[in-house]
């Protein structure tokens, strides 16, 4: 990606042949770092027999990947004895403005992980918040080439790449659903290649859709999709649509594919009635049989541990809309170094440890999602889940991923949040307030890269 500009996030749904043999045998040219940065390719800090272990001080959220973080430094540590991992976890929802704290103070850490749909990962870089690992990735030797080529694509920014894919995914391109709930009812499961479509699924949810105890109040649905923009994208792709152009800079939501796709979503709500609005949906409807289908993405496995015995669950792609297609989109979340660190070879060591094999097969095993690498997502650990294997099919064929070109993806997720709540809640009509909605994500996309 050396010809994109450091405006554009997107990237390409596959790299060059000459690129990609490029990066797989480490061929980067050196990247220009600021002078205060430590060389890569120093002699380890940490080295020789009586020196004090090299400290790494790594961020990440809380949760189960936090656990899994702790799990796997503990294990680092024992094949590294002259590293220490220090870990700084934080909640989800305070991530990100810890980050910025610790960036304007310049405390942060060693490494650190960062998402992609946050736009934070290419802001960090253009930034230069992150280490470029170019002369790292030569000096160590380091082989590239066990990446799908679309995390290489993901992580590059103006020609270098600032991270090593940790994980990926294909975004909220699965259908779960309570088989219990559709034998009873009389219906099929849906087809494992996703070869339905939208109305297939309407009907499947009007079958599904019951008022149990005979109040006059549904209290079983039949669908439960996702509200947010990148769940949302998955119903505009299957329709033909984007919410982004290619370059990230023009606002395409109330483009009439997209709008079509938000006024299915609406009418499953608020027309049909077989879907819950925000304020009819209560936690945990789907795990306790209430809801008979439900979007999510690969981590939506993980309902399992709260069904218990109560239902067998089952998972298919999303269905095809008008234009013939299954949506999905390409995610990855990376593990980076910070340009200021006084460490960067034993932190590469760390980032190489969390992109290595095993802990990409035990991160999905946790019940997030595979490491960014074939050789996880085709591990027999991992395939011998039928679900595991609707969602490698989606991603051999993934859509690739489209973001606000200049970074500011917390702005636009804000945007579409409050703007899209009064239709959510069936207040406004989409045809109405998506115009309005879409201009004032233009002004975020017209904004300098931040």
């Amino acid at each position: 990606m050396g010809a994109d500009s450091e405006e554009t996030i997107m990237f390409r749904a596959g790299v060059s042949r000459r690129k990609f043999l490029q990066w797989s045998g480490a061929g980067f040219g050196a990247a220009a770092l600021a002078a205060c940065v430590p060389a890569p390719g120093a002699p380890a800090a940490g080295s020789g027999a009586d020196a004090e272990p090299v400290v790494i001080r790594f961020h990440g959220r809380t949760g189960v990947q936090g656990d899994h973080f702790i799990e796997r430094a503990r294990a680092f540590e024992e094949e590294n004895p002259g590293i220490t991992i220090k870990e700084e976890l934080f909640p989800h929802a305070e991530y990100h403005q810890k980050m910025e704290v610790l960036l304007a103070g310049q405390t942060i850490g060693d490494t650190f992980w960062t998402v992609l749909l946050s736009g934070l990962y290419h802001r960090y870089a253009n930034q230069g918040v992150l280490l470029a690992l170019d002369d790292l990735i030569a000096s160590h030797e380091y082989d590239l080439g066990v990446f799908f080529p679309e995390s290489l694509d993901a992580a590059s920014h103006a020609g270098s790449l600032y991270s090593l894919p940790w994980i990926c995914h294909p975004g909220r391109v699965g259908c779960y659903y309570n088989k219990q709930l559709l034998a009873d009812n009389g219906l099929e499961e849906p087809p494992a290649d996703g070869d339905w479509t939208f109305e297939d699924l309407l009907e499947y949810a009007t079958v599904l859709t019951q008022d149990t105890d005979g109040d006059g109040q549904i209290d079983q649905f039949g669908m439960q999709p996702g509200r947010d923009p990148w769940s949302l994208l998955v119903w505009s792709r299957g329709s033909g649509g984007e919410i982004f152009d290619e370059e990230g800079k023009t606002s395409l939501l109330d483009s009439e594919e997209t709008l079509s796709a938000i006024r299915f979503v609406y009418d499953l709500m608020h027309t049909h009635n077989v879907a819950p609005s925000p304020d009819q949906q209560t936690a945990d409807m789907f795990v306790s049989g209430r809801i008979g289908m439900a979007q999510s993405g690969y981590w939506g496995q993980s309902w399992v541990n709260r069904i218990g015995d109560r239902f067998e669950l089952g998972a298919v792609p999303m269905p095809k809309g008008p234009a013939g297609i299954n949506g999905s989109m390409y995610e990855f979340d990376p593990a980076c170094i910070w340009a200021g660190s006084e460490h960067p070879d034993e932190a590469f060591e760390w980032v190489k440890w969390l992109a290595n094999q095993e802990t990409g097969i035990r991160i999905a095993e946790a019940g997030s999602v595979p490491g960014s690498r074939p050789d996880v997502w085709e591990h027999e650990r991992l395939t011998k889940s039928p679900i595991h294997n609707v969602f490698t099919n989606i991603m051999y064929n993934v859509l690739p991923y489209r973001g606000p070109g200049n970074f500011r993806g917390l702005e636009f997720r804000d945007a579409y949040s409050n703007g899209m709540d009064p239709i959510w809640l069936g207040n406004e009509e989409p045809e109405n307030l998506v115009p309005e909605l879409s201009a004032k994500i233009q002004e975020i996309l017209d904004k300098p890269a931040s």
